[in-house]
């Protein structure tokens, strides 16, 4: 956000944000690269928590339009898009004054050369924004981030407590690293004072009317700033035996095997019960075996029967 091209809070500079975010086409990539497992998010509320609002009332409506037929949320087109990207001031992707191609950087520690990041080039290349990447080791990542060297980027989290609040903070302006020059959440500098003050209060607040629509109110300021790409949800599935309990993911929380719980007897009734011999198909193949030799057996025999007839046949 504190970027001169793709940051700022001019009208202009949300609109590029937005057209890039639309382009960006997150249900494509869970397509593509997480078999199909995921949801597209809407805000940086995950389902589950206090505050998260599904169907239509959670939408975010400068990405997304809701399709009455469907009941679902649709992206944006294309040419939109190209029209927010117009107003930006970059009709065609290119500087309205200086007509200069309008080139994008993404920070990484990988290279630029694997499938994901080519899907991603051709993400922005619809509105035909360039994008190039910058690989660097950790170290000069973090540096970079620290000092607000960066236009796009992708960084993970992992939330400490259940609660909006621990996903919230993380666009709280006092935990940017720029401002603060600390080790601070706030990665992409976001910066407004109604979501500091709204975030305060939602700290302290009990979980009820009140505070809903404070949080409300943060998630429609930060839609319309986009200062993210919202990206999506993770979905898991996981199998289980019956015998095996406190198995249900946690979502947050990765020390979860010491709460495992496993009954030895009943897996053993179990295993007695699953893995009784099947015998039968050794019967029907022997069976089937048998009748295939038997008749066999007959006709060499009566082979053999005529062969003795003709020969004393001869002799005669």
């Amino acid at each position: 956000m504190v970027d001169p091209v793709v940051g700022g809070y001019s009208e202009e500079k949300r609109k590029l944000r937005q057209a890039i975010s639309i382009v960006y086409n997150d249900q494509e990539y869970i397509d593509i690269f997480r078999n199909s497992i995921g949801q597209v998010a809407q805000g940086p509320i995950p389902p589950g928590l206090f505050g998260y609002t599904a169907g239509k009332e959670g939408l975010n409506p400068y990405i997304f339009d809701w399709d009455e037929i469907t009941q679902t949320a649709r992206r944006k087109p294309t040419e939109y898009a190209r029209k927010l990207l117009a107003e930006a001031g970059y009709p065609n992707g290119r500087h309205r004054e200086t007509g200069k191609p309008l080139i994008l950087y993404m920070d990484t520690t990988a290279g630029d050369s694997n499938p994901r990041s080519d899907w991603i080039k051709k993400q922005l290349a619809k509105i035909n924004v360039q994008l190039e990447f910058r690989a660097t080791d950790y170290t000069r990542f973090k540096e970079k981030m620290r000092q607000g060297n960066t236009q796009m980027f992708g960084w993970g989290w992992l939330a400490d407590y259940p609660d909006p609040e621990n996903f919230l903070f993380l666009l709280d302006s006092r935990q940017g690293l720029v401002k603060c020059q600390c080790d601070g959440s706030n990665s992409t500098n976001y910066d407004n004072s109604e979501y500091d003050g709204l975030y305060d209060r939602i700290k302290t607040l009990p979980n009820g009317p009140e505070r809903l629509t404070a949080i409300n109110r943060m998630l429609a300021i930060v839609q319309k700033d986009s200062p993210w790409i919202w990206g999506f949800n993770n979905k898991e599935y996981y199998l289980s035996n019956q015998w095996v309990y406190n198995t249900k993911r946690h979502g947050i929380s990765q020390a979860t095997l010491k709460y495992l719980r496993v009954d030895p007897d009943l897996r053993a009734q179990k295993q007695n019960a699953w893995n009784q011999p099947v015998i039968w198909p050794m019967f029907a193949g022997i069976g089937l075996l048998l009748m295939i030799l038997i008749p066999g057996i007959r006709a060499y025999r009566q082979r053999q029967k005529l062969t003795i007839e003709d020969q004393e046949a001869v002799r005669e």
